[in-house]
């Protein structure tokens, strides 16, 4: 969906403005990004992860145990903490 959202964003700000008018498109950082492979994510350290069949851009972090996220991109969640220690 957010995909979606972002080419009809994108569409019509082009259809509407013209790409020549400075329109620009932003980002939320709080929602995950589908991708095929680690260029679909624009670099900058991010990387194209794959949990449950999904594929998403996320950026690689130490694991928080307990929070539910796949903090560190490997597809699996909460399986060990900063140090290496099982959650």
């Amino acid at each position: 969906m957010n995909s979606l959202s972002f080419s009809l964003k994108l569409w019509l700000c082009a259809a509407l403005v013209g790409v020549s008018s400075g329109c620009s498109v932003d980002f939320p950082e709080d929602k995950p990004y589908a991708c095929a492979s680690d260029g679909d994510c624009g670099g900058q350290g991010y990387v194209c992860a794959t949990l449950r069949d999904l594929q998403y851009c996320c950026l690689p972090e130490p694991e928080v145990c307990g929070n539910f996220v796949d903090d560190d991109c490997d597809g699996q969640v909460d399986e060990s903490g900063p140090n290496d220690e099982a959650c």
